[in-house]
């Protein structure tokens, strides 16, 4: 009886670090290193904390084909000279089974630089981080449909996670363009009615 005992413990033991292994091998990039590879260049990385208005928020479930948003997001500014060089964000979507964590770097237009999954644990779906996949978001935008099957081509056995990579970067142009570049050209038009 004691035998059974210990086997059954020790293979408890054994498919216990099995599965840990899966969860923490499932971290591809570092928050440094991932920040460093989409703001090249930059000087200094600046977190900004933006939080949606009601309206803001309307206009991103508006714009994408997700249910949901959140309320609060981190925009990783990449600065040098006193100029923003880039943007970062980090949009954790749920795959199939768990959640897949990529980043998404933007330039100062809004335009897709690079993008990473910093972390992905799904038995299927791995070639979403290799850059076969990723360079096909490279230079989209808020205007791109950003979605699989129109412009962005999936992969074989990896259908939700691509789908999965592909709201996270329509999810992040969004974000961008409507707290950052649609933000900057409000004052804008206030003054010129204000000028009239």
């Amino acid at each position: 009886m004691k035998g059974r005992l210990r086997v059954g413990l020790v293979l408890s033991g054994i498919i216990l670090l099995c599965s840990l292994g899966d969860v923490f091998g499932a971290v591809l990039l570092k928050p440094g290193k991932a920040l460093e590879r989409m703001l090249p260049g930059a000087e200094k990385v600046i977190k900004e904390a933006k939080t949606l208005s009601v309206d803001q928020k309307k206009l991103i479930l508006k714009t994408g084909k997700w249910k949901t948003v959140k309320d609060n997001y981190s925009f990783y500014v990449g600065k040098s000279k006193g100029e923003t060089t880039g943007v970062a964000l980090i949009i954790d979507e749920p795959g199939k089974h768990n959640k897949i964590r990529i980043i998404v770097g933007m330039e100062p237009d809004g335009k897709v630089k690079d993008v990473a999954v910093m972390a992905h644990v799904e038995k299927r779906g791995g070639a979403i981080k290799e850059r076969r996949f990723l360079k096909q978001f490279i230079g989209k935008s808020s205007k791109d449909p950003i979605m699989v099957g129109k412009d962005i081509d999936g992969v074989t056995k990896a259908t939700v996670s691509c789908r999965a990579v592909g709201v996270a970067v329509k999810k992040a142009v969004n974000l961008y363009d409507v707290l950052y570049l649609r933000a900057q050209e409000a004052p804008a038009a206030k003054q010129d009615q204000e000028a009239e």
